[in-house]
């Protein structure tokens, strides 16, 4: 080791440490047992793979205690877990030859890192935006071309980059603090801010849902799956997701929605805003899509997912997206985004997929909706809800009864009395 020390085992206070010692005793050593997975350093072209181990000290038993590290890179003791995601157990082992690589790998692992912040902030740029203050645009694009010359500079050490990610990052949300979209069909997209936001594995979020198929999901299970987003500008936000809860058995559910009775307390929520989630019978399909589905309904009947796998089906073709709009005020730089139930019974089923972060600088909430309010006011005005009538969704399924507005619903396309609304 660098330091001159052997590792070792302290027995009586049953903790790894460095120390001075020629000969380890017996109740001193410890076992490496090798990982079954790969470990990647770096990226592609420029990586290091290789396998990490475990560092035991042999005991009669099937957790004993374990090398890890905490999230602040300190060694700690931990009860030995053999599953493949205890990333915080296994150390990796290198010669003089195989630590140059690890550093190579890092530095590029850490350039591309840069280069991908680069390119989410030249993205914002590019977004069709008005400078709510003059030189927004200026002082954005020399900020950036200061930074890439840096970073091609052969000297710059990997520390050195990581800071230059960070300059990247702090220069877009002094350029969003300046700057407002043309249109609200074309807001500032900055999902990028987000951890996992496709639900590759769960990282970032409060808690963990189970996930398969980039999906995450709780049944039965009350929760608050959340992350919380800091530095941010002031203006106007909304958090979008797709999900969709079956508050109960597949087919209870879908005669009380027919009825009229939602039965949904989930909510997706931004700030101090929030909305509920769509009910799984609102976008149910007269074709399956894949995967294990439910038929539901008669004349013609209909389907919903009924796994994890067909809801990624119906997730790709676009359907039960949801979202809800907030405002941050110049005291306030952070943001807690995500999804709550408080409450679940038998058979409750949430899941959900591909969330995304919209800023829309100075524009208010009520013109991030206005679409929405304009669609519906004209609606009630010209002649679909002159008397009260029936709401359907676009495949068929009778979503309101005898309603004079559409107040309400989730975002999505309805028919009343042979018009077509839309609700965003």
């Amino acid at each position: 080791m660098g330091t001159g020390k052997y590792l070792t085992y302290n027995a009586s206070r049953k903790k790894f440490l460095t120390k001075e010692k020629d000969l380890p005793a017996v109740n001193e050593k410890f076992h490496f047992m090798k990982g079954r997975i790969d470990v990647n350093i770096g990226t592609e072209g420029h990586a290091l793979t290789t396998r990490g181990y475990w560092i035991i000290h042999p005991e009669k038993v099937l957790n004993p205690n374990c090398m890890g590290s905490n999230a602040g890179g300190r060694i700690v003791t931990e009860a030995f877990n053999i599953s493949n995601s205890s990333k915080g157990q296994r150390w990796v082992i290198l010669s003089g030859e195989g630590l140059q690589a690890f550093d190579q790998a890092i530095k590029d692992e850490r350039k591309a890192e840069l280069e991908e912040m680069l390119a989410h902030i030249k993205a914002l740029a590019e977004t069709p935006h008005t400078e709510d203050a003059s030189g927004t645009d200026a002082a954005l694009q020399t900020k950036l071309s200061e930074i890439e010359e840096k970073a091609n500079q052969a000297e710059t050490t990997t520390e050195a980059i990581a800071t230059l990610t960070e300059e990247a990052l702090a220069a877009g949300m002094a350029f969003l603090a300046e700057a407002t979209p043309k249109s609200v069909e074309h807001p500032f997209d900055i999902t990028f801010l987000m951890s996992d936001a496709s639900l590759k594995d769960g990282e970032g979020w409060s808690t963990k849902p189970a996930i398969s198929f980039s999906c995450g999901e709780f049944f039965e299970k009350a929760f608050d799956f959340n992350q919380t987003l800091t530095a941010l500008p002031a203006g106007t936000y909304q958090f979008k997701g797709q999900a969709f809860q079956r508050p109960g058995n597949t087919e209870d559910v879908y005669k009380a929605f027919t009825a009229g009775q939602d039965n949904v307390n989930v909510v997706i929520y931004a700030g101090d805003e929030e909305a509920k989630i769509q009910n799984i019978a609102a976008e149910a399909q007269t074709k399956k899509l894949g995967g294990s589905e439910t038929a539901v309904g008669s004349n013609p009947t209909r389907y919903v997912p009924n796994n994890m796998r067909a809801a990624s089906f119906y997730f790709a073709a676009e359907l039960y997206d949801n979202g809800v709009v907030t405002q941050l005020d110049e005291d306030d730089s952070k943001m807690k985004v995500g999804m709550r139930c408080e409450e679940v019974q038998a058979a409750y089923w949430t899941i959900f997929d591909n969330f995304r972060l919209y800023y829309y600088g100075t524009m208010s909430p009520d013109q991030v909706t206005s679409i929405r309010q304009t669609v519906a006011d004209k609606a009630q005005l010209d002649g679909p809800f002159a008397t009260p009538a029936d709401v359907y969704s676009l495949s068929g399924i009778r979503v309101r009864q005898q309603a004079t507005s559409l107040d309400g619903l989730p975002q999505g396309i309805y028919i009343v009395n042979g018009y077509k609304l839309v609700v965003r």
